[in-house]
């Protein structure tokens, strides 16, 4: 059996980017605050479920960084001041409640379950996750670089039509 040499990973995002790529973006303008931070009648009756100003507080900057992002940052306390105050005028609570939200981690994961299952996300399954691997593999002998997978597999799943690349979780499951 021959010697197997085994490389570093590739490292393609700068440190920069990848705390960019991690959390919300620094500022916000009004129309990202009108589009993802304003909670319908359906939402504040979700919100208003939780206990507690810190609970719904949290409970609703999950929600809106999942319509956002796609992801809720670990560190919630990187919302832009002005998004944290225009969610907190909505649900009439002080937004200094934030500090004291997930002291608790299964709180935030439970939250977080529950702002999925509200928004109608499902988790990818291990299936999922093999399919996503092949194509990515795939797609990795056509690319020259890791940024362009990198995007490729983070563009939201849209239903399949003519023409390459057709994203792996894409279509009826």
């Amino acid at each position: 059996m021959g010697n197997v040499a085994f490389s570093e990973p590739v490292r393609f995002l700068s440190d920069a980017q990848r705390e960019q790529l991690s959390g919300f973006p620094a500022e916000l303008d009004g129309e990202a605050l009108d589009r993802f931070f304003t909670l319908s009648d359906a939402d504040l009756a979700e919100v208003r479920r939780r206990h507690g100003d810190s609970n719904r507080l949290g409970w609703a900057l999950q929600l809106c960084g999942q319509r956002m992002l796609g992801f809720c940052p670990d560190d919630m306390t990187t919302v832009p001041a002005v998004a944290l105050r225009f969610l907190a005028r909505q649900l009439d609570v002080d937004p200094g409640v934030l500090a004291s939200y997930g002291v608790h981690a299964q709180t935030r994961t439970d939250h977080l379950a529950q702002v999925k299952s509200y928004l109608g996300f499902p988790s990818a399954t291990l299936a999922d996750l093999e399919r996503l691997g092949g194509w990515l593999a795939a797609e990795a002998m056509a690319q020259d670089w890791p940024i362009v997978l990198f995007h490729l597999a983070c563009r939201p799943p849209v239903p399949a039509a003519p023409g390459p690349p057709a994203h792996p979780l894409a279509g009826d499951h």
